[in-house]
């Protein structure tokens, strides 16, 4: 297996391991008070972080547990963000909102 090929099998992980808490245990708890935050979910612990941006939730993540990755969401929507009329699923807009916040990206223009 190549390291291109471990990582993404990580990353499907992640993504499979956050949706799967965020629907069964999470869900039901932010949907009523926070429709339109963002969460950061940290699977291997059960914990998540909220935010009123994806970086909010990321920033709140990180400094608790900056060594580890997290799977984020828009509570209470399909997709974390639009852009450019294309809705980009949770996995997607993660890996993008991991990048700006770890500064391996400058910047990506969001529509919300």
């Amino acid at each position: 297996m190549t390291t291109s090929t471990i990582e993404s099998a990580m990353q499907d992980d992640l993504v499979a391991r956050g949706q799967q808490l965020y629907d069964d245990r999470l869900k039901a708890r932010l949907e009523p008070e926070h429709v339109g935050r963002f969460a950061a979910i940290e699977p291997d612990f059960g914990k998540h972080f909220l935010g009123d941006t994806a970086i909010e939730a990321l920033h709140a993540a990180r400094k608790e547990m900056p060594e580890k990755l997290f799977y984020l969401v828009r509570i209470g929507h399909r997709a974390a963000y639009k852009i450019g009329g294309c809705w980009f699923s949770y996995d997607r807009a993660a890996s993008m909102m991991s990048e700006i916040a770890a500064g391996s990206v400058a910047s990506v223009n969001l529509i919300s």
